[in-house]
């Protein structure tokens, strides 16, 4: 009976944290920082592309006349639960990580806080990638 239990045990285990801990970061995500108005964002979309290789896609959603805002997307790949994306445009082995706060929560920052100004390179608007972003639920 003790052999059942574990066996059975073992393949809720597998199945509760297998897959499912890969895809956390997959889905469509919106800056919690955002205007008053609450129509100018960042949005981050992470595609799943092969075993552990993600494509990371940062937007500007409704941005004011003349400003360009953030454009981003590169390629990253899962290190110990979290999503690595080399950003060394900025410096050499500089890396932006992404880590999952709980199921619908992103945060974005860099793996050396020396970096963290990196992310507002890709920005012209003066606005910066690092934040937490909530996941998009699709209706």
């Amino acid at each position: 009976m003790k052999k059942i239990v574990v066996l059975v045990l073992g393949v809720f285990v597998f199945f509760a944290c297998g897959k499912d801990d890969k895809d956390a970061f997959v889905g469509t995500y919106k800056s919690e920082t955002q205007d008053e108005s609450n129509t100018n964002y960042q949005t981050l979309m992470v595609k799943a592309k092969a075993d552990s290789i993600y494509e990371v896609t940062f937007t500007s959603t409704n941005i004011k006349e003349g400003n360009e805002g953030c454009t981003f997307k590169k390629e990253g790949n899962i290190v110990n639960d979290i999503l690595e994306v080399p950003i060394e445009e900025w410096d050499k082995g500089a890396k932006m990580i992404i880590k999952s706060v709980d199921k619908e929560t992103l945060e974005v920052t860099t793996k050396l806080e020396e970096n963290i100004p990196a992310l507002k390179y890709f920005c012209k608007d003066g606005s910066t990638l690092a934040g937490k972003y909530t996941k998009v639920k699709n209706k």
